[in-house]
């Protein structure tokens, strides 16, 4: 019996069943891989390196308040420049971070996306 079918949700998910019948069970088991771990200090911060991270158009995934990216060594060095705790690590990337902002730039009131998130979160700094 086949249970997930790649036309109803394209993205397999840890412990998806694909298949099984009385002898076999075929699922996903998402594998660690080689990653930045980064543990933001507040809600800015949070806010800051997201939209960093995102500009750069690479997955974010995130854990237990934790941000997490696969490891690329132009990356780590930027956020480690930046002053944000990062670590290098091994990890499996489970929880996408799902985003439904729009693309960013002008939005008719000279104020970009950047500069929005900036002022929700600035309270919180």
């Amino acid at each position: 019996m086949i249970l997930k079918f790649l036309g109803e949700n394209p993205n397999l998910t840890q412990d998806d069943i694909l298949y099984y019948d009385e002898e076999t069970i075929i699922a996903i088991d998402i594998l660690p891989c080689d990653t930045i771990t980064i543990r933001p200090k507040n809600m800015f911060e949070m806010a800051s390196v997201c939209y960093e991270i995102g500009n750069k158009h690479l997955p974010l995934f995130f854990h237990e308040g934790e941000v997490l990216v696969v490891f690329e060594q132009p990356l780590f060095r930027l956020l480690s420049a930046s002053g944000y705790d990062i670590e290098r690590g091994s990890r499996k990337l489970l929880h996408p971070l799902k985003t439904t902002v729009s693309p960013h730039g002008d939005s008719g009131n000279g104020e970009s996306l950047f500069s929005k998130i900036m002022k929700l979160t600035n309270s919180s700094k």
